[in-house]
């Protein structure tokens, strides 16, 4: 095939009889463009004004393609597809190898090539574009050992595919370098740079004003469907509409209501520039299984295709979208990544970060289209040390990337085995992922808050990237978890509903953010110090609690209450039951272990005692309480001694406890009755308690001490016989 262009010449046609007398005539340069007389000021819009003026079979040369032909890319179109006619027309005037083929015979029809790039051509009637983009990828994985960079062309109906076909071809106008840069963030979040960014900090007619005046590059990432996408704004949701009518009338798909009502909206057939990342669920769909479901005519892919915009990228399917796909895209561009290359640093972000496993992401237009102007993007400068790697940034923008020799530093990232620091570490976001198309790890950092908008050493970012010799440990949660289901069991007690009301379901909100942290790989900076504090804020929050059950305990200590009484009905006895003696009386005793029906999760030990009664009361722990008897004293009007905790864990662990005289009445506020400790694993600590009765005791009553740890609830307990003649 040869790789000099020799020009083509744009051909009108009117009719389908036109289309297909062109297309089986022996003119390889001729490229035919569909549109009926009505259709003038459309293609006048959105082609070329010019052609617009073309009589029926009416031509116009061109000298010079705006994509320069090769041989390492190829055309590639499915055997008796309705387009394949036009993609073979298309392959001879770009000079490229047409390869007709599905995913089922792609290897045999492939035989020993390995196209660098592939301008694929989906059939118009696709029903399931997703489906077919992931077979399609995978078969020339499975031939290749990696899918090269691919492009779609497809429209509507064939004239419309006409029209996208010249497009592509037609030379490109040098003023639209410009970028505008839509999301649902904070634009003071952000460094200021020469693009224009629309945000939280608009409103909605500025925001559609400015979208469908964008003439250069309209990067938009927003909530989506097929046919509409809802970006939210300061004042309200902005429209992205899919429609022909633009919604007219607050009216949708067969006249339903619209859901932004008559407010303004973007229209995308109307938006005037030539290249288009709409990054939202399923803004590439072209066509549904179900045709009374979603008419193929109000899909926003199509209507993008329609407007003035040359190239789109979307989504085949629903995605976990984010905007830091847009940063990853611009930074490629950046680097020089054609849009066919770019959706695969797309994907490799996806997968980098846990968000998405298939492809989604899909580039319409030719494969072989040179990268989009790319703006608000800094690279940095590499240097490789004996310690690693060192990467500067001079100035700050919205998007840093930096290119690093060798596929180790994003493998080692994957791996959690690198070690990423820098000045204000809490201001920067990091990102390391494999270049896709070499051996290269590709670093990405956005400055955010304070660093973004300026102040000391804000010009310039250092980072330093570092192997370690051991993983970052991400297991965290366990503590939490624990502790959210001991909080929920003691909120399902009538004693301790009221205090706790809500208190699990607070600690469980906590316990998914931690672990969303915990898993994140959307940001490597200092990670392992960040998990450390992460589990530092996982302890606190599982203590949360503990002073609250330890002071509703020792109140409801005043008056007759027994918490067993409360959960007995619960419990089930398993067949352990170990022999001991009780500490008060020295008699025999017994200790039971138990697990609750309802909460498989909650186990306890229940030890007995034949004279004392219920003398401990403790959750399946690390830890242990006892009331020392050897340094209790007591009268009627004073009861001292020690509580013995002991922590068994691995861990430190902290404990409130409490110690109070069962149905003892109110205590004088010189008693010292709850207190805090910090336990070093495989220690022991002891409680000093003084209870000063407000009225003398006169009766057999018991000592109980109170333990919560983490949530988790226990009791140890010992009787006192208080006689008139005792004396301390």
């Amino acid at each position: 095939m040869c790789e000099t262009s020799k020009g083509m010449r744009i051909r009108r046609c009117v009719v389908d009889a036109e289309l297909r007398a062109m297309l089986q005539a022996d003119e390889p340069d001729v490229l035919p463009l569909w549109f009926t007389d009505a259709e003038r000021g459309w293609i006048a819009r959105t082609v070329d004004p010019e052609l617009a003026e073309l009589a029926p079979l009416g031509e116009r040369a061109l000298a010079r393609l705006a994509i320069a032909p090769g041989s390492a890319d190829i055309v590639l179109v499915a055997p008796r597809a309705p387009e394949l006619p036009l993609a073979r027309r298309y392959a001879a005037v770009a000079a490229r190898p047409l390869v007709i083929a599905d995913a089922a015979t792609l290897g045999v029809a492939l035989g020993g090539r390995r196209p660098r790039s592939v301008t694929w051509f989906p059939s118009l009637d696709e029903t399931d574009l997703a489906g077919s983009l992931v077979a399609l990828r995978g078969a020339f994985a499975a031939r290749l050992g990696h899918a090269p960079a691919l492009g779609a062309l497809t429209a509507e109906t064939v004239a419309q595919l006409t029209w996208l076909l010249v497009k592509q071809l037609l030379p490109r106008d040098p003023r639209e370098a410009t970028l505008t840069f839509a999301s649902t963030s904070e634009t003071s979040e952000r460094p200021s740079s020469s693009l224009a960014v629309l945000g939280t900090d608009h409103k909605v007619a500025e925001v559609v004003r400015r979208l469908h005046g964008a003439a250069g590059t309209l990067l938009i990432n927003s909530h989506s469907r097929p046919h509409c996408g809802i970006l939210r704004v300061a004042d309200g949701p902005v429209g992205l509409c899919g429609l022909a009518s633009g919604g007219a009338g607050g009216r949708c798909i067969d006249g339903s209501a619209c859901y932004f009502g008559e407010a303004p909206r973007v229209v995308m057939q109307d938006l005037r520039a030539p290249r288009v990342l709409f990054n939202g669920c399923s803004t590439a769909n072209i066509g549904g299984r179900r045709a009374d479901y979603l008419p193929r005519a109000a899909m926003v892919s199509h209507a993008a295709l329609r407007s003035q915009a040359r190239e789109l990228v979307g989504n085949v399917r629903l995605v976990l979208s984010d905007e830091v796909d847009l940063d990853w895209f611009l930074a490629g561009s950046a680097l020089g990544y054609p849009p066919a290359q770019g959706v695969e640093l797309i994907e490799a972000a996806r997968r980098a970060s846990g968000r998405e496993v298939l492809a989604s992401a899909l580039y319409f237009g030719d494969a072989a289209n040179p990268a989009w102007p790319a703006e608000g993007v800094s690279q940095g400068e590499v240097v490789i040390d004996d310690d690693g790697a060192a990467v500067r940034w001079a100035s700050l923008d919205r998007v840093l990337v930096a290119r690093v020799d060798g596929r180790r530093w994003a493998e080692l990232a994957a791996a959690d085995r690198l070690h990423v620091s820098g000045e204000r570490p809490s201001h920067v976001i990091v990102a390391v992922i494999p270049d896709p198309w070499g051996d290269r790890s590709l670093v990405l950092a956005l400055p955010r808050g304070e660093h973004a908008r300026g102040g000391e050493r804000a010009g310039a970012l250092t980072l330093r990237l570092r192997p370690l010799a051991e993983p970052i440990d991400r297991a965290l949660g366990e503590t939490l978890e624990r502790a959210v289901e001991h909080v929920r069991w003691l909120e399902a007690l009538p004693s301790f509903a009221t205090v706790l009301a809500g208190a699990s379901r607070r600690l469980e909100a906590e316990l998914v953010q931690l672990r969303r942290i915990a898993s994140s790989r959307m940001n490597l900076l200092m990670l392992r110090e960040l998990l450390d504090q992460v589990w530092l804020d996982e302890v606190r929050a599982a203590c949360r609690f503990d002073d609250a059950i330890i002071d509703e305990a020792l109140v409801r200590s005043r008056q007759s209450w027994d918490v067993v009484v409360e959960y007995a009905h619960r419990l089930h006895a398993v067949p352990s039951a170990t022999a001991s003696t009780c500490d008060g009386c020295g008699s025999f005793a017994t200790a039971v272990d138990y697990t609750d029906h309802a909460s498989v999760g909650i186990e306890r030990t229940i030890t007995g005692c034949g004279h004392c009664g219920v003398v401990a009361d403790m959750p399946v722990c690390a830890l242990r309480v006892r009331i020392l008897s050897d340094d209790l004293t007591y009268a009627a009007d004073r009861v001292t001694g020690r509580v013995e905790i002991t922590n068994e864990d691995d861990r430190p662990r902290r404990v409130a406890l409490g110690v109070a005289i069962a149905m003892g009445g109110e205590l004088l506020p010189a008693s010292v009755a709850r207190t805090t400790v910090i336990l070093d694993g495989g220690s022991a600590s002891t409680f000093a308690f003084q209870l000063l009765p407000a009225a003398p005791l006169t009766q057999f009553l018991a000592l109980r001490a109170f333990l919560a740890s983490e949530g988790a609830f226990g009791v140890a307990a010992t009787s006192i016989l208080f006689r008139p003649n005792r004396i301390a």
